[in-house]
């Protein structure tokens, strides 16, 4: 009897600390703040003012810009609501660049052998919205518009957030 009550005690500590890592594994995964209803500036108060763009090898303007949307396989509702917010605004703001080839736009799964090294190449920890300045087809810069997360529950906010940033690198000026 005393067996069988360890046994249960095991099996039951198992499947908690199961449930407890999917859970936790999840969360990273989404990327997701636990303060969604919050404001966006209380979001972007409460994680800081760093923009999560890698230090600049270059400035100024650039020939080409990629706007990559990474994504995995698996994709929440959130991952999408992002990646359309975002090709709208792109598609919308910037197509007379999209239609002369100075803009493209891209959504690329990184579970997929060949985009893999994109993880490493942008510092990506979540899925991300990454703008890439090209001039004569090298990579001159890049930078991760991070803050997609805190205002996807506000899209005049997403929007204006994208297409300022997406304008600024543009230019070279990343504000």
């Amino acid at each position: 009897m005393k067996a069988k009550t360890i046994v249960t005690g095991v099996l039951t500590l198992f499947v908690v600390l199961s449930v407890v890592y999917l859970v936790v594994k999840e969360a990273r995964n989404s990327g997701r703040s636990a303060n969604q209803s919050d404001s966006p500036a209380d979001v972007a108060g409460s994680s800081g003012e760093k923009d999560g763009s890698a230090a600049q090898t270059d400035t100024g303007p650039v020939d080409k810009v990629l706007v990559y949307y990474f994504h995995a396989a698996r994709r929440c509702p959130t991952c999408r609501k992002i990646e359309a917010y975002a090709e709208e605004a792109i598609r919308t703001s910037f197509a007379d660049d999209l239609a002369s080839g100075k803009m493209e736009w891209r959504a690329l799964n990184t579970d997929e052998p060949e985009n893999a090294h994109f993880l490493q190449d942008y510092q990506l920890v979540t899925r991300s919205l990454v703008l890439v300045g090209m001039d004569n087809n090298v990579q001159k810069r890049w930078k991760n518009l991070d803050k997609v997360w805190q205002y996807v529950n506000f899209k005049p906010q997403f929007d204006d957030y994208v297409v300022e940033s997406t304008r600024e690198f543009m230019a070279g000026s990343d504000g």
